[in-house]
C-alpha cells in the first residue's frame, strides 16, 4: 500500500513527514481508529525539536502550502481542517521565533498574515466551537502586539 500511494518524502528537516502522510492518506479507502499504542517517537537530545529555532523549522510551512496546493478541489471541511492545522503550527513557531534572536521581518510579517487568513477562515466555519470562535480573531494581533519592535524596523 505504501508504493502504490505515490507517497514521497520530500527533503526537509521538520515536518518531513505532513507532506508524506498527506498523499499516503489520501489513497486510503478507510481508515481505522484504534487505541493501541503502536507508533513511538522519539526525540534525541540533539534534535531539532530541541534546540533554539532556525530557519529549518520554517519547512512545515513549505510542505503545508504543497498539501494546500493539491487539496483545492477537496472538501471545505479538509480546507478547514488543514487551516487548522497550520495555524496550530505557526503560533508554534512564533513563540519558537520570539524566544530566540531570529528577526527576519518578512518571514514573521508572512507568518502573521496566513495565520490572520487562516483564523478568517476557522472563524466563519461552523464546526469550530463557539467559544474558539470568539477566541480566534484576537490571534493575529497578539502576534503582532509581540513582534511589533521588530515589524516596525522592517518598514
Amino acid at each position: 500500500a505504501l508504493k502504490e500511494s505515490g507517497a514521497t518524502f520530500i527533503d526537509c528537516r521538520y515536518g518531513e513527514e505532513s507532506y508524506y502522510c498527506y498523499h499516503f492518506l489520501k489513497g486510503c479507502k478507510r481508515v481505522a481508529y484504534t487505541p493501541n499504542k503502536t507508533y513511538f517517537y522519539v526525540q534525541w537530545k540533539s534534535s531539532l525539536m530541541h534546540l533554539s529555532f532556525n530557519e529549518s523549522r520554517l519547512d512545515i510551512m513549505k510542505n503545508l502550502a504543497l498539501v494546500e496546493k493539491d487539496s483545492q478541489n477537496y472538501s471545505e471541511s479538509a480546507r478547514n481542517y488543514l487551516s487548522s492545522m497550520r495555524s496550530g503550527y505557526i503560533v508554534g513557531l512564533l513563540f519558537f521565533i520570539k524566544k530566540s534572536d531570529y528577526r527576519n521581518a518578512k518571514v514573521i510579517k508572512e507568518l502573521i498574515t496566513t495565520l490572520k487568513d487562516d483564523c478568517k477562515r476557522l472563524k466563519k466555519c461552523k464546526k469550530t466551537a463557539l467559544y474558539r470562535r470568539l477566541f480566534i480573531p484576537f490571534i493575529p494581533p497578539i502576534a503582532k502586539l509581540l513582534f511589533r519592535k521588530t515589524l516596525k524596523k522592517a518598514k
